[in-house]
């Protein structure tokens, strides 16, 4: 049974996106995990002070933690009815593990199920453990698609799914898979590239031609279609298409050392709000094996 794994610190936000969760599960017929990494205590070069922790102060956090997995996964049980008009409803289960120095992902990378990861992203900009750098973490380890959930953002069919490709062959497998999750709704699938130079340019339009040749013979889903934008930013190409077309979704792909880097990285300061207002789904690259919603 396919899962989808929903990161929570408690907050507001990650309860949203675990609504969000939810909902999308409910039509793509997948069962809901809550997962939470809580912080213990350790000491700097070394975790001596970890190691030496009282087991039974260890034992109240982990308590405490799964005790508030527990009134989430209710909160979320009744919120829900049997059935919906997707006709499905997700079971909900939870998982806490402990964390030294940075998220403890194990069982998560572990559990081949999971096809997807969900996290809420603050209005401000990611915050606590949601930090750009750990959102990359949480893509190399888990190596499954990361949706990002912008606060406050309530589940609606979705319709329309922008998926910002450089016209990589290997982006193919990525479209192909995110055409299983755009199936469920027979949502459209906008592909867009951001350039500087225009698609009326002979030998761009060239390269376009031939990337989308390759979509329509080896993607059987038939609502694809293309969208150039013109824009010597990737970031400025991205916000007009947030401003200006109505979609449900962005899809992005992280190659190491990309735009992602610095758009998530340390270096990069500016609200991730400033991106999209609707939630944004990171595929990692390269990855194990492609999700098959």
């Amino acid at each position: 049974m396919k899962k989808i794994a929903v990161l929570t610190d408690f907050s507001e936000r990650a309860e949203q996106a675990a609504r969000y969760a939810v909902r999308l599960a409910q039509y793509i017929r997948a069962d809901v995990v809550l997962y939470h990494s809580f912080p213990v205590p350790y000491t700097e070069p070394n975790f001596a002070t970890f190691l030496n922790w009282p087991m039974e102060d260890l034992s109240e956090i982990r308590n405490d933690s799964n005790k508030e997995l527990s009134k989430l996964e209710e909160k979320l049980k009744q919120e829900w009815p049997l059935t919906s008009e997707a006709g499905f409803r997700p079971g909900i289960t939870s998982v806490s593990t402990p964390a030294v120095a940075s998220l403890n992902l194990g069982d998560l990378s572990a559990d081949k199920e999971i096809v997807l990861c969900v996290i809420g992203s603050h209005q401000n900009g990611v915050s606590g453990f949601m930090t750009g750098n750990h959102v990359l973490e949480i893509i190399d380890k888990v190596k499954v698609p990361v949706l990002m959930v912008p606060e406050h953002y309530a589940f609606d069919k979705i319709r329309k799914i922008a998926f910002a490709t450089d016209l990589d062959n290997s982006d193919l497998d990525v479209i192909n898979s995110v055409s299983g999750l755009a199936a469920y709704f027979s949502a459209d699938i906008m592909l867009s590239h951001i350039d500087a130079e225009s698609a009326s340019n002979s030998e761009k339009g060239k390269y376009v031609k031939e990337f989308l040749r390759d979509v329509t013979n080896k993607i059987p889903y038939p609502h694809i279609y293309y969208r150039s934008v013109t824009n010597d930013r990737v970031k400025g190409g991205l916000i007009w298409l947030n401003e200006n077309v109505d979609f449900d979704m962005l899809v992005m792909v992280h190659r190491h050392r990309g735009f992602l880097n610095r758009l998530l990285g340390l270096s990069e300061t500016r609200k991730i709000t400033e991106l999209t207002s609707v939630p944004l789904l990171i595929y990692p690259s390269p990855v194990p094996s492609m999700p098959v919603f």
